[in-house]
This record gives C-alpha cells, structure tokens and sequence, in this order.
C-alpha cells in the first residue's frame, strides 16, 4: 500500500512540475517578438491566407485592417465570426468558436489563434473535439502536418507546446467569470447572474 501511495505521489509530483514547465514554455513564446518576414510562406499574404481559411467551409472573416483595441506588437488583425455549436446550457449558455489572425506589419500574419469558449461544460467533450477539428482543418490548408500527440492533448483537456524550425504550436488554458447575458433574454427562469467560461486558445504562431 505504501509503495502504490508513493508512486501516485510521484507521478502527481512529476505531472505538476511538467504543466508548470510548459505552462512556462507558452507564456516566453506568446510574448516572444515577431520576426518579419515570417517562415511560414502563407503568413506572407494576409489576404491570401483568410482566402486559404476560408476555402470549402462556411467560415467568414473581417477584412485585413489596423486594430485599436490590441497592444502594441498586434496592430493588424482580422476575426472570424463566431461559430456556435451544440445544445444550450441550463443557464442559457452554448459553446462556441472563432479565429483571430494577427500581425504586427500591414503586411503579414505572424499567428493564428482558434479560441473555443466553453460555456456549457455538460458539452465539453464534443467542444474540445470541435476545437481539434478546426485545428485539423486549419494546419492542412497550411501544409502543416499534426505533431504527434496533438489529438490526444486537445480531446484531454491538456496544455500543449510544440515548435520546429518554422513555428510554435501552443495550446493554452484560461478561465474566466463573465456576466450571463442570457437572463435578459430568457425573464422567466432563474438563471446564474455569472458563469464561468473555460478558454481553449491555440495559437499557431511563426517564427
């Protein structure tokens, strides 16, 4: 018993110090600088790459354009529309998801995000395999082949850290309270005036 007792200690010690290790990893590359021009060659066309995103699927964006509502290093941007999917939560609330492109030059992406929003946490297992699925969709139209345990970190709920010569494959964890909108729209039951969102966001980001 008390050699089974140690080994779970171990292995939860160990666990823990591998999250926080590219928990780490994640942040120094998310604040990391851009580099211009960009390795990834569909970086290097913006218009280009939302026509690449966009091909055979009924996902739509902004136009290419300067933000001000950023910080400093993301001054060009553009934004899908969001994509809600699956049954409504008891509070009124349903998962959904999008992308945001963003660059620090008029003309080029330097990262992708794809951020799934976890409202109704009863559909979390079908939303992080929506999530995988854009992902899978969106590194093929990039010529971008699925590193090895991707799958089973996004259907696991885990973080995730990957990075070659050309990019970083980031997928981090965020949690987050918001006010429920939804008890304007639904008056006559009694609904939480706050909800906890899980944020997945996955950042394919060029070196």
């Amino acid at each position: 018993m008390k050699n089974i007792l140690f080994t779970l200690l171990t292995i939860c010690i160990l666990t823990s110090c591998e999250n926080k290790k590219i928990n780490s990893q994640i942040s120094k590359v998310i604040s990391k600088e851009y580099t211009n021009p960009p390795k990834l060659e569909s970086f290097k066309n913006p218009e280009k790459l939302i026509e690449i995103l966009t091909n055979k699927n009924n996902i739509h964006f902004t136009g290419w354009g300067e933000l001000s509502y950023l910080n400093e290093k993301n001054k060009w941007g553009a934004h899908s529309a969001i994509n809600t999917f699956g049954k409504t939560s008891d509070n009124g609330q349903i998962n959904d998801i999008g992308y945001q492109l963003l660059g620090s030059e008029k003309n080029y992406v330097n990262e992708i995000q794809i951020i799934l929003n976890i409202k109704n946490p009863e559909e979390k297992k079908e939303a992080l395999t929506n999530l995988f699925v854009f992902a899978s969709q969106t590194l093929a139209k990039l010529n971008i082949e699925n590193p090895n345990n991707f799958k089973d970190e996004i259907l696991k709920d885990n973080q995730y850290y990957f990075e070659n010569e050309t990019y970083y494959l980031l997928l981090k964890k965020e949690k987050r309270k918001e006010q429920n909108y939804s008890i304007s729209n639904i008056p006559d039951i009694k609904l939480d005036k706050y909800i906890e969102v899980e944020i997945s966001k996955l950042f394919i980001k060029s070196k």
